[in-house]
């Protein structure tokens, strides 16, 4: 019997030992996967501090607070060809797309009486719509927003006024459209969630299909409704923010050569009778290029039909731009306030 219980006591001896060597393995290998997961998280601060970046704390939806302030209307260079609109200076005015629509008639009475342009803001900074369209993803239609139906009276109302008629349409700062389709449209982190930028908002990757087939939707369809030209902001790639946690490695292009191809098959889409501009910066103008930003002038200026620019030096940047290989970059247009756009030449 002594020696039936010392070797019952002996086994249970054994068995503590193996349980505690389970636990120390199990320990070792859910150490090496919480290391390994962490190397995409860890980001390095120019100040030499570390920190981790872990996607389950990160915004997972947009908010609709996110809308942009209220931009200040820039300067537009002409050049070139004009999509088919008349070469006359422009002297353009800023309506939002919901006094535009409220009593159409009304509306455009309040222009000034030399004004032969309107300027309607249709999708903003990080993607609010200000029209319904089914576009929209969830969250990104503004509480103003009107029906397409009544923009497009409003449109046609300002056209037999003989209004020439721009959307502003913001391009690729989209939260909504970028957190829907991360992989196939949003820049991303390595992890493969969405990048964030310095506002915590999203942008959409203009090298990706899913991002070009939105937009040139978009597109078409504000040219259904009637508006003779596209202004784009936000024509860019982000330059502000943790770029170092971006990953470009799928591109099989240049930023560069990503935006050049938006502009042509935005084009082949919308066609020649309607115009496309973009707007830039004074200071990538006058530098001619950013490589982050993946913009160079002279590529641009072949592909489109405007750029607009808030310029503080007008003569530099019509040097710059000449420069670039612009054809009439004489044709300057300035802002006088926030909601009034004026050709150079119109003034003379």
């Amino acid at each position: 019997m002594r020696s039936q219980r010392g070797y019952h006591s002996y086994r249970g001896r054994r068995n503590v030992g193996k349980v505690a060597l389970v636990v120390l393995l199990v320990l070792i290998l859910v150490l090496a996967g919480a290391y390994l997961f962490l190397q995409d998280h860890i980001v390095y601060e120019s100040d030499g501090s570390i920190h981790v970046d872990l996607p389950f704390f990160q915004r997972e939806e947009p908010s609709a607070d996110l809308a942009g302030e209220e931009d200040v209307p820039p300067v537009e260079i002409l050049h070139g060809e004009e999509g088919g609109q008349a070469s006359e200076p422009l002297i353009a005015q800023s309506l939002s797309a919901a006094d535009l629509c409220d009593t159409a008639a009304d509306a455009l009475l309040t222009l000034e009486a030399d004004c032969n342009g309107v300027v309607v803001e249709v999708k903003e900074d990080n993607g609010f719509f200000h029209y319904t369209t089914e576009h929209a993803r969830q969250g990104a239609t503004a509480e103003d927003a009107v029906g397409r139906s009544r923009l497009q009276d409003a449109l046609a109302a300002a056209e037999a006024e003989g209004l020439r008629t721009i959307a502003r349409m913001n391009c690729f700062h989209d939260s909504f459209f970028a957190y829907s389709n991360m992989a196939g449209a949003g820049i991303c982190q390595s992890s493969g969630y969405i990048w964030y930028d310095n506002r915590s908002s999203y942008w959409i990757d203009p090298s990706k299909e899913a991002a070009q087939e939105y937009l040139y939707a978009v597109a078409e369809e504000c040219v259904a409704m009637g508006f003779d030209e596209l202004l784009l902001t936000e024509f860019t790639y982000p330059t502000e923010g943790n770029l170092s946690q971006i990953d470009y490695s799928e591109m099989t292009t240049t930023k560069e050569e990503a935006l050049s191809a938006f502009l042509t098959g935005l084009r082949e889409t919308v066609g020649d009778g309607t115009a496309i501009s973009i707007e830039l910066t004074e200071e990538l103008i006058l530098a001619g290029s950013d490589e982050t930003a993946g913009l160079v002038l002279s590529e641009l200026i072949p592909l489109v039909d405007h750029i607009y620019v808030a310029a503080e030096d007008e003569q530099a940047v019509l040097a710059a731009v000449e420069a670039a290989g612009a054809e009439q970059a004489e044709d300057l247009i300035v802002w006088e306030r926030p909601d009034r756009y004026v050709s150079a030449s119109a003034e003379e």
